[in-house]
């Protein structure tokens, strides 16, 4: 079910798809960045701020810029956990383009990033990135049914190995190998003081 503020990215994602594809004349660009401009005085004076906490994960949330719904940065990719490995669907617009049709090699990154570190916290083995090793395989299409699918590999004391990889139709486009360092609470309290926030 969504809400006004998924509504709302989910209609900014479509313009920005628009944006970069248009071939409009400068009058109607002109027209358009006025709209914008409108929209976007509207919705300043109602800013979030940072002073109280906006999720209670450090992945998954509704401003996620890979998982969010209400966020127009992301595809978004929608995610299952289902025995520890987690799987994810999604599409990737015009406003993701590297080569000309194709998705860009870092957005690809970011979403095995992101992921992977869904798959360790589905083994409660969370932490951070200190690793992430992509292997471009195939080209990734644009506006194609992409999934991506992660887990751990392995746990050596404070490191945990995963493995993880985007496919299109059951082929792989995109591997990655990651480390993650976990982090005790006293470290996560200092890297994320707004999830402890009242």
């Amino acid at each position: 079910m969504t809400n006004a503020a998924d509504e709302l990215a989910d209609a900014v994602r479509r313009f920005l798809d628009a944006a970069v594809a248009s071939r409009a004349d400068d009058a109607s660009l002109l027209s358009a960045r006025r709209r914008v401009e409108q929209a976007t005085a509207e919705l300043t004076d109602s800013r979030r701020t940072e002073a109280g906490p906006i999720h209670t994960s450090a992945f998954r949330h509704a401003h996620s810029i890979v998982t969010g719904t209400a966020n127009a940065i992301a595809p978004p990719v929608a995610l299952t956990v289902t025995d520890g490995e987690v799987r994810g669907a999604f599409r990737l617009g015009k406003r993701y383009e590297g080569a000309p049709g194709l998705a860009h090699g870092g957005v690809l990154c970011l979403v095995l990033d992101h992921v992977l570190g869904e798959a360790a916290l589905a083994q409660r083995v969370g932490g951070m990135t200190v690793g992430l090793d992509v292997r471009f395989l195939a080209p990734t299409r644009l506006e194609s049914d992409l999934e991506v699918v992660a887990r751990v590999d392995r746990v050596d004391g404070r490191k945990v190995h995963l493995v993880g990889a985007i496919t299109h139709d059951g082929k792989p486009t995109a591997t990655a190998t990651a480390v993650f360092v976990q982090i005790d609470a006293a470290k996560a309290a200092e890297l994320f003081p707004q999830l402890s926030a009242p």
